[in-house]
């Protein structure tokens, strides 16, 4: 039966693991608290909208799709369903709700790894590195990011319950395990590699032969049929960018991922990070020395728990280095694999220092630790400020609140709010899909539309019509000089914006020929181009030229 790889001889292992709880959740509110005073970005507009409002929506989220084809009843609209109520577009109580629940993956991850190990030391290190970590500027800074949060979680505690019923031969805890497998597949697709880890624990810490790993997961295999049934087949869960398909990217996708696991940034193949070059220095040093001591270790008795871990990281991993390109949040989950190889690293090199000096060995644990609070913490704020999906999305959303309602305090139904934001092409993006000015005023009549996605200005009777000009991260009111000169604003198509190029053979071939938006998928296919990657260009109603 497995046994812990290292044993911590403290006396008050309940005093330690509180108290090691309280020291990550300071270190974290100190370094994520920037994120405190954010309003939301583009998706969490769209969630926000797309909420459930009544609780038999949120009973048919379990047996459907939501609106961007995704399975996810628990994590893309539960939180703002429950919390609009009492918040509206206000921030900080959605803030503080989404701290609370990566406070409590990081204590989970504490408890696992301590009793994965039963070295509380470990445990801390590991809980640390994963706590800290710069990615979790992602995963801290709204809702929108609940699904990398809430699977991670559950998946934590499956494997956890797992280890407990291997250990304890409780159905109790296999149970649990199996539930948790289910919650964890309610928050997020990727959550299908569980089985995958589980197989390996059981390899790694039981030496049991592959047949004896899948029987032991029998229920775990049945939950993932079922989902790979119904979801996966039936519903036909994902889309867009998110498709998973094998090819050149996965290597790509993969170093990228090793880089951003030690909190670097690359270009080509060197670190980068937009902070001081002491700070990348200091991180391409400390991600070098904790590989070579990895590897040093594979050949001692904390072999099991390095492979163990840098098993979880690339498993984790697997179904986002499909995707076309991913991003630094996608690492949450595989992170907690690798943190649980950095802490036992770090355990280790405590653990020399200490036979040598255990006056030098803390602190200079403690330094380390230290440096890589600092390094993130200087890492973050041009990370927040500048990124689409943080806080350059959501100053433009909280600009365009306050500029629309500056201008206009009502709107009444029906109102089309026309953007000029051929300067700010992802403007849509930011203000969710179009849905934000829906939830300032109220009113679902209210529409939006984008001279960057090719809509035209349209209005009538009953329909008034409200042309904004985006520009330096502002919605400045036009609407009176748009309507004495239409032309100042809607120049005629530039023809000379198509990239064409006639060649025999080729042809753009659209399947199935009518889709509704919101519900059916649609494929392009371009035949006579093989591997390669293709922009249509487009115009609507002889608007501008946009590309997809």
């Amino acid at each position: 039966m497995f046994r812990g790889v290292l044993r911590d001889q403290r006396a008050n292992p309940a005093f330690l693991a509180i108290g090691g709880c309280l020291l990550l959740g300071i270190a974290q509110y100190f370094l994520f608290r920037i994120n405190f005073s954010q309003f939301f970005q583009g998706d969490a507009i769209f969630w926000m909208y797309y909420r459930f409002h009544i609780f038999g929506e949120f009973l048919r989220g379990f047996v459907t799709l939501d609106v961007a084809h995704w399975y996810r009843p628990l994590s893309n609209r539960t939180i703002p369903s429950l919390l609009f109520p009492l918040f509206g577009l206000r921030p900080y109580g959605y803030h503080l709700v989404v701290f609370g629940f990566f406070f409590l993956t990081s204590c989970v991850l504490f408890h696992f790894v301590k009793r994965l190990t039963g070295a509380v030391q470990v445990a801390f290190l590991a809980a640390f590195y994963f706590s800290v970590h710069s990615n979790n500027v992602y995963t801290t800074f709204d809702f929108a990011f609940m699904p990398d949060v809430l699977y991670g979680l559950f998946y934590i505690c499956a494997v956890w319950f797992f280890m407990e019923w291997e250990r304890r031969r409780r159905h109790l805890w296999y149970a649990c395990s199996a539930a948790c497998f289910v919650l964890s597949l309610m928050s997020k697709e990727a959550a299908v590699t569980l089985p995958a880890v589980l197989v390996l624990f059981h390899l790694i810490f039981i030496r049991g032969n592959i047949i004896d790993a899948l029987r032991k997961i029998w229920l775990h295999l049945v939950v993932f049929s079922i989902y790979a049934t119904y979801v996966a087949g039936y519903l036909g869960v994902g889309g867009g960018d998110y498709m998973l398909v094998p090819h050149r990217n996965v290597l790509t996708n993969f170093t990228t991922a090793v880089y951003w696991a030690f909190n670097l940034r690359r270009a080509g193949l060197t670190p980068t990070r937009v902070a001081p070059e002491s700070i990348v220095v200091f991180l391409v040093i400390f991600a070098a020395v904790q590989l070579i001591i990895a590897i040093s270790l594979l050949f001692r008795s904390e072999r099991k728990v390095i492979v163990f871990g840098m098993s979880w990281f690339v498993a984790g991993l697997s179904p986002m280095l499909m995707l076309s390109a991913i991003g630094p949040y996608y690492l949450f989950l595989p992170m907690a694999g690798l943190s649980l190889v950095i802490g036992t690293t770090l355990g280790k090199t405590y653990e020399s220092l200490s036979a040598r000096s255990r006056m030098v060995a803390g602190p200079a644990i403690g330094s380390i630790l230290l440096l890589i609070w600092l390094s993130c913490r200087i890492a973050i704020p041009a990370d927040m400020a500048n990124d689409g999906a943080l806080g350059y999305a959501a100053r433009w959303a909280s600009n365009s609140v306050t500029d629309i309602l500056r201008a206009y305090p009502r709107l009444p139904s029906g109102t089309n709010v026309y953007i000029l934001n051929d300067s700010f092409p992802d403007l849509w993006r930011y203000h969710g899909l179009g849905n934000l000015f829906k939830l300032v005023y109220n009113d679902n009549t209210i529409t939006t539309s984008y001279r960057s996605l090719g809509a035209s200005p349209q209005s009538g009777d009953n329909s008034p019509l409200l042309v904004m000009k985006a520009e330096a991260e502002h919605l400045v009111d036009v609407t009176a000089a748009f309507r004495q000169d239409p032309r100042r604003f809607l120049p005629a198509p530039d023809e000379s914006s198509f990239e064409s190029e006639v060649q025999p053979g080729m042809v753009l071939r659209i399947h199935p020929p009518e889709a509704i938006a919101g519900r059916d998928f649609y494929w392009l296919s371009v035949v006579g181009i093989e591997g390669q990657d293709v922009t249509v260009q487009y115009t609507i109603d002889r608007g501008p030229v946009a590309e997809a």
